[in-house]
This record gives C-alpha cells, structure tokens and sequence, in this order.
C-alpha cells in the first residue's frame, strides 16, 4: 500500500510539474485557432511522422541486411520479404484524406471505421508474419540470432532506446 501511494504522490508531482511548465512559456505552444488550423497541424505532423519513418525503416533494413551477410541465393529471399515492409506515405496520404472526412459522422460511425481501419491493419501484420516466417526459415542460426535482436520496426517513434523525446 506504501509504495501505491509513493507511485500516486509521484505522479501527481509529475503532472503538476509538467503542467507549470506548460503555462510558465504558454506562447511556446499556441493553440490552433481554427479548426482547419488544427487539422493542418495535424496533417503536417502526420507528413512528417511519416516520412520519418520511412527514413527509419530503411535504415533498419539497411542496418539489418548488412549485418546478416547474406548469400546470394538470400538475396532473393530478402527482396521478397523486405518489400512487405516498405512505408509508402503516399498511402498514409490517402489513409488520411479518408479520416478528414470523419467529421460529420456520428460517433458509430466513426468507430465502425476505426474498426474497418484495424482489420485493415490486421491482414497487412498478417502479411508481414508470413512473409516473416518464410525467410526466417532460410537463415542460418547465427543469421537468426542477428535477425532476432537487430530487427525491431515497432520501437515507438517518439522515444530512443533511453526513453528520451526525440
């Protein structure tokens, strides 16, 4: 019982520290004004969520491929597997453009497309799985154990390995 209130006394500090900070500088972060101006805000740190994962991506499977040394005959494996993994944000674009026009649906609504948008996320991890599976199978042991701590696409993007805001 000790150490819930120690756990709840330190977030209740936290919260009021985070929120002093907010309001000792509140022009830092301006509200948007309008709600078209929060929309592009929005779209613009999607824009670059996005591109920056790409980037991300990239380099994790350049790091990987690297650093699995493949054979030849891999290679081939390797094109197949890896082009599951791709981030197109041209795609995310028009995934967007699709939320944008959620505004004037009901809140059933909404939530029937936020499911629509999950079985949609569903059968593209499945892919990703297979895909997965199938090369993993064509590795050497050292390969998979190379493969098994480098290859990490889902570390969230606002915080490194130490937890730090990036």
């Amino acid at each position: 019982m000790l150490k819930l209130k120690h756990i709840s006394l330190a977030t209740l500090i936290a919260s009021n520290l985070a929120f002093s900070v907010a309001i000792a500088d509140p022009d830092a972060n301006p509200p948007p004004t309008s709600t078209s101006e929060s929309k592009e805000l929005d779209r613009t740190h999607c824009e670059k969520h996005w591109g920056d994962k790409a980037k991300r991506v990239e380099d994790a499977l350049t790091k990987l491929h690297t650093a699995l040394n493949l054979t030849p005959k891999q290679e081939k494996d390797w094109a197949a597997w890896a082009q599951n993994f791709e981030v197109n944000p041209d795609e995310w674009k028009e995934r967007h453009k699709k939320w944008d026009s959620t505004e004037t649906l009901t809140v059933i609504q909404r939530l029937e497309k936020k499911l629509e948008h999950s079985k949609e996320h569903e059968k593209k991890i499945k892919t990703k799985l297979s895909a997965t599976k199938k090369f993993y199978s064509k590795l050497t042991a050292d390969q998979k154990k190379i493969f098994d701590t480098e290859f990490d696409l889902w570390k969230h993007h606002h915080h490194d390995k130490g937890g730090e805001q990036k």
